[in-house]
């Protein structure tokens, strides 16, 4: 298991997290190694497109994959969440189209494009369907991804809320905040 897995099942178990949504699911690897270790996981959704990205607007190994290898990834992560179909859910659609889905969640991980401006939609996107006292998070808060450092930096300043990273995971806990403070 990779560091940064064994980090986010740890804060998974350590909080009681029961409901997450993935936003960047890839071959889903960080979802099979939370579904195999964290046993109070009861509902659990993945979103990822499985397209490429315009290039100039988003630089990332993704948009080196043929269509074929990402239909690959596709299938792997499919058979992973199968495992769990009782629990868990892998969404072919962007976290834009997936954001409808019902709910409140214990946490959201967003490791989807590593732009400012994706990272920030996804963060402002998001967070509202976190439970008060639940885990805003995500992954590759690191130099290679400033878009991902940048966004972070900037929404909890202006939301004054203190985030903390660890093995290249961001991670805030929600609070209620007043918009009239921003």
């Amino acid at each position: 298991m990779k560091r940064y897995n064994k980090f986010v099942v740890n804060l998974i178990n350590n909080n009681n997290i029961k409901s997450i949504v993935e936003i960047g699911v890839w071959k889903a690897r960080l979802s099979k190694n939370i579904l195999d270790n964290c046993p109070n996981i009861s509902r659990y959704i993945g979103v990822d497109p499985y397209i490429k990205w315009n290039r100039k607007k988003y630089k990332d190994i993704i948009n080196k994959k043929s269509k074929s290898e990402l239909e690959r990834a596709y299938k792997i992560a499919c058979d992973r969440y199968y495992t769990y179909h009782h629990k868990a859910k892998l969404l072919r659609m962007t976290s834009e189209e997936s954001i409808y889905i019902d709910g409140l969640f214990d946490m959201i991980f967003i490791d989807a494009n590593h732009g400012y401006e994706w990272i920030k939609s996804d963060i402002l996107r998001w967070e509202p369907k976190v439970k008060i006292n639940g885990i805003v998070s995500g992954h590759d808060y690191s130099k290679k991804f400033k878009g991902v450092i940048k966004a972070v930096r900037e929404h909890c300043k202006k939301n004054n809320i203190s985030f903390k990273v660890e093995k290249g995971v961001w991670f805030y806990f929600k609070r209620e905040y007043n918009e009239n403070t921003c």
